[in-house]
């Protein structure tokens, strides 16, 4: 199944807030927060208008990216949305999975379990 595609977005809110979201169809979902059925915090700061948007991606790459852009301070949104700072898109969580982890560690390779360390608190 393919995966989902998303777009992220900051609007600007009529009292010069940012909001930041995630969605499929931008123009569809700034539609419905102008029709006060969006965000609470969009409802009272109407109209809203997009200022920047960044995909198509995967849904998870959206929500880590929508996330990311959340955690940055407004001096830093003003200059990503004139396109001034470039925020590189977050690393994707790779690694071993459970299983081929265990076997790993059954096998004398990787890290040993917690309780194999002779610092390691009982619990």
């Amino acid at each position: 199944m393919p995966a989902k595609k998303a777009l992220v977005y900051i609007l600007r809110c009529a009292d010069r807030t940012f909001y930041i979201g995630t969605a499929k169809d931008v123009v569809a979902r700034v539609a419905v927060h102008n029709a006060r059925k969006g965000a609470k915090y969009t409802r009272p700061r109407l109209p809203v208008k997009v200022v920047y948007q960044e995909g198509p991606m995967s849904l998870t790459q959206a929500l880590r990216r929508e996330y990311q852009l959340k955690q940055l301070t407004r001096p830093q949104k003003q200059a990503l949305i004139r396109g001034k700072l470039v925020v590189k898109m977050p690393r994707a969580k790779r690694g071993l999975g459970g299983a081929a982890r265990s076997a790993e560690n059954a096998a004398g390779r990787g890290t040993p379990s917690r309780r194999a360390l002779p610092f390691a608190k009982a619990r």
